[in-house]
C-alpha cells in the first residue's frame, strides 16, 4: 500500500521541488494555492453526490476570459467563499476597455474589478479595436473639435 505522500509527491515533482527550495519544503503561497484548490473540489464533488471525510471551506472559481480573444489579458481568481475576490483586465496594443460582463449583464467598466467571492463566476473582459481618426482627414488638412472642458483638440495629417 502506498502512503499518500509517495501519491502526492512523485520523484519528479520532488525534485522540481527541491530545485526551487533548498529545503524541500512548499511555501506559503504554494499551500494556499493548493488549499484553495482542494476546497473547490471539494465542493463540486460535494454537488455530485459524493460524501467527504474531511471538513472544509467553500472556494470559488472566478473565471474570466476576453472578448474579442487577442484584445486583451485577464487573470482569473480562486477564492474562499466571503473573500475578497480581485480579477485584472488589459488591453493589447490598439484595443480599450469596454467593460467586465456577466451572463450578458454589464457587472462593471473598471479595468480592476472587485467583489466579495459568493459563487462560482464566469466573466468577460469586453475590449474594443481603437479607431484610427487620422485616416479620415485629408492629407495636408487640419482637423479639430472643441472638448468638453473647452479645450481645442487640432489633428494635423
Amino acid at each position: 500500500m502506498q502512503s499518500l505522500k509517495s501519491v502526492l509527491v512523485t520523484d519528479r515533482t520532488q525534485r522540481d521541488v527541491l530545485s526551487r527550495n533548498e529545503k524541500g519544503t512548499y511555501g506559503a503561497d504554494d499551500l494556499n494555492r493548493v488549499l484553495r484548490a482542494v476546497s473547490y473540489l471539494a465542493e463540486r464533488m460535494e454537488g455530485h453526490g459524493y460524501a467527504l471525510p474531511f471538513d472544509y471551506y467553500p472556494a470559488y472559481l472566478i473565471s474570466a476570459s476576453a472578448e474579442p480573444a487577442g484584445g486583451g489579458t485577464v487573470t482569473s481568481a480562486l477564492c474562499y467563499k466571503g473573500e475578497r475576490a480581485s480579477i485584472k483586465a488589459e488591453p493589447a496594443d490598439e484595443y480599450q476597455f469596454l467593460g467586465w460582463r456577466e451572463a450578458g449583464e454589464v457587472v462593471s467598466v473598471e479595468m480592476e474589478y472587485q467583489f466579495t467571492a459568493s459563487r462560482n463566476r464566469e466573466l468577460t473582459a469586453v475590449f474594443e479595436a481603437m479607431t484610427d481618426v487620422t485616416k479620415f482627414i485629408p492629407r495636408g488638412q487640419t482637423a479639430g473639435m472643441r472638448l468638453s472642458d473647452g479645450q481645442e483638440l487640432l489633428v494635423k495629417r
